[in-house]
């Protein structure tokens, strides 16, 4: 048997596969064993996914002047004052007749450039800017409007939010909002606290049928120390601690979203944390083995040595492997001895990390397992013997197997996945999004966002995926391929497979996801190795454009018993006889193998002892 070692640093151990063939038994009798296997044939390409896309719509942006932001007025250590000056003429007031059953409902609406709108249900739609500003770590805050100017205008009636069947919208005698401006929560953007600001630069009075546009409004934000820091004056601006060094690029863009960027440096300081309760002492030594690839793994003595392990003081008996928190069954060679020698191993199967949801985990495809020793004995692999009599035994020249393709090179968040109804998106300084509504935060990311290609109608492209030991058989085989609307519109392609065969003509509309699964394929029209799927985006007449996305492709498809580069992942799936009796015995022949020295291993912690090698002389 040959083995290739891993390499072991002093903070983690290498992660190269050694030789061995995977058994997995699987005595069900459904059409596919293998649906918690991993593809050998690994093709995605994990990226950070960021935090934001930045292809919101902009909603309630209704003119096209030049956007009136809040402007720094003074900043000291004691406070910012910032202004929102908008001229008289920037301000519209646009009829907005409204439909309601027989009769339409004149009302107006207030704007100007670059505004932002209230959302809350039963209230007037007036138009709202937003500032942020950088603040020091350790303050609270107080806010007043310190000077203000405005002119008041007759209206019919101002648009409101829908308010909820049977219920009538309030009118008091009273301009609102009564707050010029109001302080958001605060947060943090790296190492920079921020707050957010709101103007309310118009006021309505429902019962005069008036509004205030206000043409100026001046506001303090004052800092008050904090008791916890011990803190009765201004703050200190002096930061604590190694500050993260940040790229000429994020600082352009990070200052062009602030009012005061000449603060913000003076003001960091490095995140705090809270102190965690007192953790149990460790009784023995800890090695983090990371994994990025599904498969049989093995750590010698000797590079346990090389990383730093004192293996004199190692009971092997002791040796535990775990993974989140639960054992992995592990074989150790040479623990009979009770002396963990430089030639023995241990020997485990391990996986790379995987979505909760979704094939390929969005942020990383590393998975960590953890090796100590003398803290009591660890889990081990049991041993199972073949049957010495193969008279009762079916014979197996193939087997189902599960092949999995998939490339995450294009992060897709859709617009509105996950959200509720009657809430969305806006625009918030500068491309970041907030949602409007009663949401506070960004909705969570569907099970997969991350994508192979997109294609636009007309477009056509091809993808090729590589089949191992196809076994030469007209047998059924399924072929699955998941497609995505990129464009709210209806979509409408073709998918090919090895030009022989036109799988399917896909119609569908929206951002949804499509998925095609042909159960009815012949084997005969896959190819050992090379495959190709070409998908022909035509485009649909009913939409001017038309944008798909294509996320992966998944095929189980029957395989000889032939290892590739000494490595042969297989199942078994007894079949039932005539009388519906399930034989869990089996024989099989495993080929192409360079070495008599062949061990089977079970994914599920099991070895397989007492093979009977054959050699081909030729």
């Amino acid at each position: 048997m040959q083995i290739r070692s891993a390499k072991i640093h002093t903070t983690a151990f290498g992660r190269l596969p050694i030789l061995f063939i995977v058994l997995f038994l699987c005595l069900e009798t459904g059409a596919l064993p293998l649906l918690n296997w991993r593809s050998f044939h690994r093709t995605a390409i994990a990226a950070p996914m960021p935090s934001r896309d930045t292809r919101a719509r902009a909603n309630g942006r209704e003119n096209t002047g030049i956007p009136r932001k809040a402007e720094l007025v003074k900043a000291t250590a004691e406070g910012v004052t910032i202004q929102l000056t908008i001229p008289e003429s920037d301000f519209q007031i646009c009829n907005n007749p409204t439909e309601t059953g027989a009769r339409i409902l004149e009302s107006q609406t207030v704007s100007f450039p670059g505004c932002r709108f209230t959302t809350a249900p039963m209230l007037p739609r007036l138009p709202i800017q937003t500032a942020l500003i950088a603040v020091p770590a350790d303050v609270g805050f107080q806010l007043r409007v310190i000077e203000k100017r405005f002119t008041t205008h007759p209206v019919k009636a101002i648009a409101a939010t829908s308010a909820p069947q049977g219920r009538a919208l309030p009118e008091v005698n009273r301009f609102s909002p009564e707050a010029l401006a109001v302080i958001r929560k605060a947060g943090l953007i790296r190492e920079n606290r921020v707050l957010p600001i709101q103007f309310n630069p118009v006021q309505y009075n429902p019962v005069r049928r008036e509004v205030r546009l206000y043409h100026q409004i001046v506001v303090e934000v004052r800092f008050v120390g904090t008791v916890s820091r011990g803190v009765t004056t201004a703050p200190s601006a002096i930061p604590n601690g190694n500050l993260h060094a940040e790229s000429d690029a994020y600082n352009a863009i990070f200052n062009d979203l602030l009012i005061n960027p000449q603060n913000a440096d003076q003001w960091r300081s490095p995140l705090r944390r809270a102190p965690s309760a007192p953790s149990a002492p460790v009784a023995s030594p800890r090695y983090k083995v990371s994994v990025t690839e599904s498969g049989m793994y093995n750590i010698t003595a000797s590079e346990l040595a090389a990383a730093g392990a004192d293996i004199a003081a190692i009971m092997p008996r002791t040796l535990k492997l775990t993974n989140r928190g639960s054992q992995v069954p592990i074989f150790v060679r040479g623990e009979d001895d009770n002396i963990f020698d430089l030639t023995d191993e241990i020997v485990f199967y391990a996986e790379r990390q995987q979505g909760e949801n979704s094939y390929i985990d969005p942020f990383s495809d590393e998975n960590i397992y953890w090796l100590s020793w003398n803290a009591g004995p660890g889990s081990r692999m049991i041993t199972e013997t073949v049957l010495p009599d193969t008279s009762l035994v079916e014979a197996h020249s193939s087997f189902l197997t599960r092949a999995h393709f998939e490339k995450d090179l294009d992060f897709r968040r859709f617009r509105d996945v996950n959200l509720e109804q009657n809430q969305g998106y806006s625009s918030f300084s500068e491309g970041l999004q907030t949602r409007f509504f009663t949401l506070t935060e960004l909705p969570p990311l569907p099970d997969d966002s991350w994508f192979w290609a997109q294609l636009t109608a007309p477009q056509s492209k091809s993808f090729n995926f590589h089949l191992d030991g196809l076994s030469n058989t007209a047998r059924l085989a399924t072929i699955r391929v998941s497609l995505h609307g990129r464009s709210n519109t209806a979509h409408d392609c073709d998918i090919w497979l090895n030009d022989k065969i036109k799988l399917e003509e896909a119609q569908w509309s929206g951002e949804t996801e499509y998925q095609l699964q042909n159960q009815q394929l012949s084997q005969s029209f896959l190819q050992d190795g090379k495959n190709v799927l070409q998908v022909m985006s035509s485009g649909s007449q009913e939409a001017l454009i038309d944008i798909i996305l294509l996320n992966w492709i998944q095929v189980d498809y029957w395989r000889d018993f032939y290892a590739e580069a000494d490595v042969l992942p297989f199942a078994i799936t007894p079949s039932p006889d005539e009388t519906g009796t399930v034989n869990p015995n089996f024989r099989v022949t495993l080929q192409n193998f360079s070495t008599r020295d062949v061990e089977i291993y079970g994914i599920d912690g099991t070895r397989y002892v007492g093979l009977s090698t054959l050699v081909d002389d030729k």
